[in-house]
């Protein structure tokens, strides 16, 4: 249309967001491979790359956490945690921990947002199977013990 146009201010809304990175933290319960509950104090912190805020509002609004971050970090963990043993998520809880970050960014990523840390802390299992784990890596610490006992009484033997 031809002529002066323009917009009044007055029927604007201003969204504001925060930039920085942001941290949530939550107590989750998820199931290992062998289907036994997992209970972990999960720590994530992400942050959203500043140019892709206009389609995150259009699309998640300024509940965007609630929306799409929260439900996919439990989706996450809860997939993974289907594909470790219980013991694992102890042993190799950094493995564990990457793997669910590197999904998360996946998945979170074509929205703008990106994952920097995926923490999971006091993770409590059933206690016949902390006795499990604990029994597993005594008798680990045995047989590297005993494997070093016979490694020096065969060098005094030479």
């Amino acid at each position: 249309m031809p002529g002066a146009h323009g917009k009044s201010i007055f029927g604007t809304k201003i969204a504001r967001f925060d930039s920085r990175t942001k941290e949530y933290s939550s107590e989750l319960s998820f199931h290992s491979k062998e289907g036994i509950e997992v209970t972990s104090e999960t720590t994530m912190l992400y942050h959203f790359i500043p140019d892709s805020l206009p389609s995150i509002y259009l699309k998640f609004g300024q509940d965007y956490e609630k929306i799409v971050i929260i439900n996919s970090l439990i989706t996450a963990l809860r997939r993974e945690g289907l594909n470790h043993i219980a013991t694992d998520l102890i042993i190799e809880r950094t493995s564990f921990e990457k793997s669910i970050q590197d999904k998360l960014n996946a998945a979170l990523g074509k929205y703008g947002f990106v994952i920097d840390l995926i923490l999971l802390k006091d993770i409590e299992l059933p206690a016949n199977v902390v006795q499990t784990i604990q029994s597993k890596l005594n008798a680990e610490q045995l047989s590297k013990k005993t494997e070093n006992d016979l490694d020096i009484k065969r060098k005094e033997l030479d």
